[in-house]
């Protein structure tokens, strides 16, 4: 118990300055490390939060306010830091506890992935050469392109929608290149928030 308190005493605070602190710039490696290191804190930290008031199971949302209002102040900065999608999935909690705490998730994936993404090799600059086979020539792959081909295959990432989709008002626009995959109204911003969400099944695929 006490070595999860103190684990708690030492990282939680941390843990909120980093995420609190509008002027700080942090990296999507900063936050992928930031998530690994908190699921170390979290495992350490469970006696601490056994030891807390715990949420009602399928808790009515004013089950959830009650249970929340009971908790002090360091007690719920204890379960935004170490349980952030209990908190952000709570009917019922103030919408400023829900928004920090799925803002942890939301960064937490998002350094996750675009670390991931940028592992991903990227192509190589030539991609076409011109070979001449029979009497006319032939636009072809470079064996350098090819080769890369194989690489990005063997990521074994399964490849979502970057393009330009729909029209009217539901319309998402066209990324081009890894940078621009976090910008609003993208199709690959809304595609990577389904898989946020868990929503697998209305992410659209290349074409």
């Amino acid at each position: 118990m006490k070595e999860a308190t103190d684990a708690d005493q030492k990282w939680a605070p941390q843990l909120r300055k980093l995420k609190a602190d509008d002027d700080l710039v942090v990296s999507a490696e900063d936050w992928a490390d930031a998530g690994k290191d908190t699921e170390g804190v979290r495992r350490a930290g469970q006696d601490y939060l056994d030891s807390l008031p715990q949420p009602p199971k399928d808790g009515s949302p004013k089950a959830n306010a009650d249970w929340w209002k009971g908790l002090d102040p360091e007690q719920q900065a204890a379960w935004t830091a170490l349980q952030p999608n209990t908190v952000g999935g709570l009917d019922g909690l103030p919408a400023t506890a829900r928004d920090e705490a799925n803002r942890i998730v939301l960064d937490e994936k998002r350094g996750q992935y675009q670390t991931e993404l940028n592992g991903i090799p990227k192509p190589p600059a030539n991609e076409w050469t011109w070979i001449t086979a029979g009497m006319f020539p032939s636009k072809v792959h470079t064996d350098e392109w090819m080769e890369w081909d194989k690489k990005d295959d063997a990521f074994g990432a399964h490849q979502m929608n970057t393009h330009a989709e729909g029209s009217g008002p539901q319309a998402t626009t066209g990324a081009e290149g890894h940078s621009e995959y976090w910008n609003k109204g993208t199709t690959a911003l809304k595609n990577q928030a389904l898989v946020v969400v868990g929503e697998y099944g209305d992410v659209t695929a290349p074409w």
